[in-house]
């Protein structure tokens, strides 16, 4: 689920106000050690398990921060995946629109999933196409 959907969906599974609380902090990540300018931001989460949800929080409060900041930024939030499993359509078609020299944040329960055409590898997907990504594997673990 793209932006509007997925902020709907942490509205109504009571995640918002966390993600509201954590954009404060999250804020500081993006010019002091980033350094971002003008590249566009893809945020990528997923929903988690029931009390485990961290990764979506996360990924909304990443989202939001960057919102306050004018920054370009699109949220991506998919089914938590497993290994063998293959990302979200939204996930591969938003990683393939990426144009290059942008910017990917990936907070996850477990795995991103196969990428299928994009390549083997997020982290091969991201040297080829010159993307700087910022990756939380296993947080909120399954």
């Amino acid at each position: 689920m793209e932006t509007i959907e997925a902020l709907q969906w942490l509205k109504k599974n009571d995640l918002f106000d966390w993600c509201e609380k954590s954009a404060v902090f999250l804020k500081k990540i993006f010019i002091p050690c980033l350094g971002i300018q003008n590249e566009k931001l893809l945020i990528i989460g997923d929903k988690g398990a029931p009390g485990k949800e961290i990764s979506a929080i996360l990924s909304g409060g990443y989202y939001l921060a960057a919102q306050t900041m004018n920054l370009n930024a699109k949220l991506v939030i998919q089914e938590p995946k497993k290994r063998g499993s293959i990302a979200d359509d939204d996930v591969i078609r938003s990683l393939s629109e990426l144009e290059e020299n942008n910017i990917v944040f990936i907070n996850l329960s477990n795995t991103l999933g196969s990428i299928r055409e994009l390549g083997k590898s997020f982290r091969k997907l991201c040297k080829k196409r010159g993307y700087r990504f910022v990756s939380t594997p296993s947080v909120g673990a399954l």
